[in-house]
């Protein structure tokens, strides 16, 4: 237990909203102070926060430390060095004014805290980061990457609850993956419906398809967890209409509220499987639920560590889950559950029916799941492996000899960006060293849009786009012109393989070009896809190369359209613009059999592909 002569373990909770990170905190904080630590809670000023801890006997303080991620994040500018900064200051007051002796930064998302991280650093405090949710590599500015991997440098610790997490937080901030540690969540849950015996199964069973006016031979599946794009929904729709006809004692219920659950309840209408749907929002007997029904099934596209299947499996509920971020971690192969990739809803439906037709071995696979929960993700490891974490934290002193690439200029009230800031000494390919080849990683210089038409550097990319085509001879291409919306993967879902060419044109100035690679669409993925080479094509106006060869220095003047015309079998003498010559050297390198163009339909205000010639 802690006393008044206990380490201060500050939490730092900078979230604008309720979810299983905030969560995460009410169930640590009495295994906190077992550990001999006094917790005090900073949240940020968003009413929701404040009102969702307001119970809690435990020491609170409100600061505006709160983050809220947007475009304005991936460019080192003023407006994101603002916010920064902010966040800075606001943190270096309450650590100024708490003594702490050490930080527990609690981080829905990734890059949440850089803030409230550079602030403890910067009065040696040591500090604990706790990701809760990195699905996929994130894109971060080339500052925010460089800061990171300084804090880790200096003994800032580096947590993920999931080893999916882990690897994709690596490759997001360029954090050795050796550096970051997983601590496990932990989901005991302590219930009167936990060790039922048949009799008391079957009355309460009885009570709840009475309640819900349900058949008594009623097959119950049940999902919980908020309307929203992350928890994928639709697929349980989808799949359902495809077998309602053959399961008649089929019924799906939705325990949870969202803001897309009108939409979801107009589908059901649509598909005209409404009468068989339950929509019985937010329930706090949750437990019973998952304790009584016959499957439990998980949409998520991705998840930190999925919370819901742990809980489903103490009850020993048959499950059915995505395949996406850390739910095979939990369910290892089909002897514990049943899994499948987001938006194959026909395999979805299909487990369905083999779940309904073959009860009993589900239940053993359920029985099974249960046991490995218990020993993987008890609350005695997890409170072991806490204890362990704030010890070895405040043993390990913050190293502040190691310059940080930011620092604060209290003057001006503002964190400054060191003039020695210098990406290519933290440059991260993608993938740990330890499994890149050195023939596999593409070195191309960054190109800083200065528009200086040096041919070494255009052979170079000539050379990096020639080494990709080689690789992806003969894909379906979509093209996408300007800008890439993100939200097109959100509604759009396919087990194809794609490879999305992003281009942007300037005038007669310039065209940008980047190549990505989309082998996963199915994840409904709302984020640009991981993209194998970008690169930026300048021209000038003929008069001006025609001048500049007169005057003997035309060498100088080669553009990219020159360089191109070799690979693409073009003559100078063709009228070609940079758009038209990038086009026609994908079409030769690339080979694609297929054209999608990526355009918004103004009606149904959502984007479509569209088949241009095959």
């Amino acid at each position: 237990m802690s006393t008044l002569n206990s380490p201060k373990l500050g939490i730092f909770v900078p979230s604008s909203a309720i979810g299983g990170a905030e969560h995460y905190i009410k169930n640590i904080l009495p295994l906190v102070k077992q550990a001999g630590f006094q917790p005090i809670l900073i949240l940020s000023t968003k009413k929701p926060v404040i009102d969702f801890f307001a119970d809690l006997k435990v020491e609170c303080l409100v600061a505006d430390i709160a983050w809220s991620g947007g475009a304005e994040d991936l460019k080192i500018g003023s407006i994101y060095l603002q916010k920064l900064s902010k966040q800075y200051r606001s943190t270096m007051a309450v650590l100024e004014s708490l003594k702490l002796d050490c930080a527990f930064i609690n981080l829905p998302w990734v890059d949440f805290g850089v803030g409230i991280s550079l602030a403890c650093h910067d009065l040696k405090i040591p500090s604990i980061n706790l990701v809760h949710l990195c699905p996929w590599k994130v894109k971060l500015n080339d500052l925010t990457k460089q800061i990171f991997q300084e804090l880790v440098a200096a003994n800032s610790r580096f947590y993920t609850v999931s080893n999916d997490n882990r690897i994709q937080l690596s490759l997001s901030t360029g954090i050795d993956r050796d550096l970051i540690e997983v601590f496990y969540n932990s989901r005991d849950v302590k219930s009167e419906y936990i060790g039922l015996t048949s009799k008391e199964y079957k009355l309460h069973r009885l009570e709840l398809l009475e309640e819900l006016e349900l058949p008594l031979n009623s097959f119950l599946s049940i999902s919980v967890g908020r309307f929203s794009h992350q928890k994928n929904f639709l697929d349980i729709l989808t799949s359902f209409s495809l077998i309602e006809d053959k399961l008649p004692n089929y019924y799906h219920l939705f325990l949870g509220e969202g803001e897309l659950k009108q939409y979801y309840q107009a589908i059901a209408i649509e598909l005209d499987i409404s009468h068989k749907i339950k929509f019985l929002g937010y329930r706090k007997d949750v437990n019973r639920f998952l304790a009584l029904s016959d499957l439990f099934i998980s949409t998520s596209l991705y998840e930190g560590l999925a919370l819901s299947i742990l809980e489903a499996a103490q009850f020993s509920c048959p499950i059915i889950a995505t395949d996406s971020s850390s739910a095979r971690e939990i369910i290892p192969d089909a002897d514990y559950g049943l899994l499948y990739n987001p938006g194959q809803y026909n395999l979805l439906a299909r487990y369905i029916e083999y779940a309904y037709l073959n009860y009993r071995q589900m239940k053993q696979k359920a029985r099974k799941l249960k046991q490995l929960c218990q020993s993987k993700f008890s609350l005695g490891k997890f409170e072991q492996q806490l204890n362990n974490i704030l010890r070895t934290t405040i043993a390990n002193p913050i190293d502040v000899s190691k310059k940080l690439s930011i620092t604060y200029n209290s003057h001006k009230r503002m964190l400054e960006v060191n003039p020695n800031f210098d990406t290519v000494n933290y440059q991260c390919y993608g993938l740990p060293k330890a499994i890149v080849k050195p023939e596999d990683t593409l070195d191309f210089p960054l190109n800083n849009g200065d528009c200086q038409l040096l041919k070494q550097e255009h052979e170079r990319f000539l050379h990096c786009l020639y080494k990709v085509s080689k690789k992806f001879i003969g894909q379906k291409v979509i093209l996408c012109f300007n800008k890439f919306d993100s939200n097109f993967f959100r509604s759009y879902y396919s087990q194809e393989h794609y490879l999305l060419i992003t281009i942007a044109v300037k005038e007669s100035e310039y065209t940008s070009v980047a190549v990505h690679y989309i082998n996963h669409t199915y994840w409904g993925q709302d984020i640009e896809p991981e993209c194998l080479v970008k690169f930026i094509t300048f021209d000038t106006n003929a008069a001006s190369i025609e001048s500049k060869a007169r005057n003997g220095n035309s060498s100088d003047l080669r553009t990219v359209k020159h360089l191109l015309a070799k690979y693409a079998r073009l003559t100078d003498s063709e009228r070609l613009n940079n758009l038209s010559i990038n086009l026609k050297a994908i079409d030769t390198l690339f080979q694609p059999t297929e054209y999608y163009l990526l355009n918004k339909d103004s009606a149904l205000n959502k984007p479509v592909l569209s088949l241009l010639h095959s």
